[in-house]
């Protein structure tokens, strides 16, 4: 069991927010939280464990860590591309800065179903901060990448995604979200086809991704109609301190 320090959390927090790594019950959690204390006076401490893991799951509880989001991780497997050659819109990879400040806009404003953006411990603004920070990472990292949904007629960048090259055969799909006027209206399902088109082409075969359980948007089109496959759910706990 470890901890690691979330820097890009940390600085949407403005405060010091750990991750707790590797969880295990042999280790005497009341020294290792003191002794976390002591090294990184933390705001905010998570720790995610598989949801099946209870003995887990009780012994973060005992010590003031509360449930906040259950997780799945999925997987699927790409055997071909979906027509999309009936929308008008452009798929093009994000590549100047003026690009990057509409899509960090949407970034800051789109994200509702997340752990960050329903916790009350938690300001209003940080959610957004964070997912900003997230995709600035995608857009200058050399295995991550960021992508713009452009309407055509009006030149306006309506939706984006993000995702990780693992290997030259797999991807983590990571972000994804359109402007908040046009939900509901079958973008969300034209950017998955768009990424998963794409990435069938370079050669990926199987791809994984994370979903939040309170968001049913998400998994009706990932798993209901994308077809990813559950590998393992997690719960994810957190504690807040102040002083």
């Amino acid at each position: 069991m470890d901890t690691l320090v979330n820097q890009l959390d940390s600085e949407a927090m403005g405060a010091t927010v750990v991750d707790i790594v590797d969880f295990s019950n042999t280790v005497a959690f009341a020294d290792f939280e003191q002794a976390l204390i002591r090294q990184h006076q933390p705001r905010y401490v998570a720790c995610k464990v598989p949801l099946e893991d209870l003995s887990a799951i009780h012994t973060l509880e005992a010590h003031g860590f509360r449930m906040i989001e259950t997780q799945f991780r999925s997987m699927l497997r790409l055997r071909d591309c979906v027509d999309t050659s009936q929308w008008p819109y452009r798929y093009e990879l994000v590549q100047d800065q003026a690009d990057l400040e509409q899509v960090l806009a949407i970034a800051e404003t789109t994200f509702e179903a997340d752990r960050y953006t329903i916790d009350s411990d938690i300001p209003a603004v940080v959610a957004g901060r964070r997912y900003s920070a997230y995709v600035q990472r995608s857009f200058t990292a050399d295995d991550e990448c960021v992508h713009k949904l452009v309407n055509p007629d009006s030149g306006e960048i309506v939706g984006f995604n993000t995702y990780r090259r693992q290997s030259p055969r797999e991807a983590m799909l990571l972000l994804a979200g359109v402007v908040p006027r046009y939900k509901s209206t079958g973008l969300g399902k034209l950017l998955n086809d768009y990424v998963l088109n794409d990435l069938f082409a370079e050669g990926v075969g199987r791809v994984h991704t994370h979903q939040s359980a309170r968001n049913y948007a998400i998994l009706n089109l990932e798993i209901g109609y994308n077809g990813f496959r559950v590998v393992q759910a997690y719960a994810v706990l957190r504690k807040t301190y102040t002083g």
